[in-house]
């Protein structure tokens, strides 16, 4: 029985991102799944799931720029930041009659930090900041630093915007379409959001929830230098796997100091380890 893969999957809309780790684990059989990052119901796109020993991995894959495709709606502003929530306020449509599209792209790839939507999983004093803003809790939270690596406007009207765009961890998109309707002196709101890639893998390696069976799920894992494509290698003979796989450090030919894929000469991925003044030390250790 398989126990472990990397799948790429296309959530749908209107289920939530535990919705497909549940269907996952009916249809491999494989309990300890893990994520690189949620999608919220209304949205959908890719999401990347590592299933049993290579859970581990998510603290590697889970820094990677995230790219989306957004539909964005003018005039009015809702609890959630998106199409789902309760509308909350109300403003004027934005003026287009002398509008720059790539100095406003320019300024929107400025934007260096957010304020979270509140209707988020961040946690406040322990509690999910979703919980506290469904109970109608007072409570603040933090700006954090940002990266919009990519932006670019695909529509514009009045009403509406639709735009894609690259950005680093930890960004929300919700909150970035609201700070463009600011931009624009209006509000905004999310009614549309695809993720399209997630750091290398985009949409075109990612299978659809409601096409993977137990018969061919494993046929869609993602093999893991495909996962990490700008990560150095190092391949090991059949002594130093061994070494490796008991956690112990290995004298190497090598003066970089960076953090390496560790392979077999077979190419069986091995772990993650960082190589300091020829030295290897394991980080990571599949076995």
């Amino acid at each position: 029985m398989i126990k472990s893969a990397v799948l790429a999957v296309v959530k749908p809309i209107q289920i939530t991102s535990f919705d497909v780790i549940r269907r996952l684990r009916k249809i491999t059989g494989i309990r300890k799944i893990g994520h690189t990052g949620t999608l919220d119901p209304f949205a959908s796109g890719l999401m990347i799931l590592c299933l049993g020993k290579y859970t581990r991995l998510t603290t590697f894959l889970n820094n990677y720029n995230k790219e989306y495709l957004v539909e964005v709606k003018f005039g009015f502003k809702t609890d959630t930041g998106d199409i789902s929530g309760k509308v909350i306020a109300k403003s004027e449509l934005p003026r287009l009659d002398h509008f720059d599209h790539t100095e406003f792209e320019s300024r929107i790839r400025k934007i260096s930090s957010q304020i979270p939507p509140r209707y988020s999983a961040i946690k406040v004093a322990g509690r999910r900041a979703y919980d506290l803003a469904r109970k109608g809790k007072d409570f603040q939270l933090k700006s954090r630093s940002i990266k919009i690596h990519k932006f670019k406007i695909l529509t514009i009207g009045n009403t509406g915007m639709s735009y894609r765009t690259v950005v680093s961890k930890g960004t929300y998109i919700r909150s970035l379409s609201e700070d463009i309707g600011k931009e624009l002196q209006t509000l905004a709101t999310t009614c549309k959001l695809q993720r399209t890639a997630i750091g290398a893998i985009n949409l075109d390696r990612a299978i659809w929830l409601d096409d993977l069976t137990d018969e061919n799920w494993f046929k869609s894992s993602l093999e893991i230098p495909e996962l990490l494509p700008e990560m150095n290698r190092v391949e090991l003979d059949l002594k130093q796997v061994k070494l490796y796989r008991n956690g112990s450090f290995i004298e190497l030919n090598r003066s970089d100091q960076s953090t390496v894929m560790v392979l077999s000469k077979k190419g069986e991925f091995l772990g993650i380890a960082r190589s300091e003044n020829n030295i290897l030390k394991p980080r990571l250790v599949i076995k």
